[in-house]
């Protein structure tokens, strides 16, 4: 919704959280063919992904909440 600032802070904090998942992919990516353990990159790259999966439904429902108010607006 323009103008809404949660709206803008969630996906401010989307954008990071996808930045961050992908940062952990690619160091995945980078030790997976090494003799160096990455087993810590997996993890990262799970934790990054279920904090980007928590961010992602948070700003879905915050936009299904918009979307209410607006039928419920136009049904008025």
């Amino acid at each position: 919704m323009q103008g809404c600032e949660e709206c803008l802070r969630l996906e401010a904090v989307l954008r990071k959280s996808g930045l961050d998942h992908l940062a952990a992919a690619n160091r995945y990516n980078t030790l997976i063919g090494t003799a160096f353990d990455h087993s810590w990159a997996a993890k990262a790259v799970r934790t990054a992904k279920i904090a980007h999966d928590a961010v992602q439904r948070q700003f879905d429902e915050h936009v299904d909440k918009h979307a209410q108010s607006a039928r419920m607006a136009a049904g008025a």
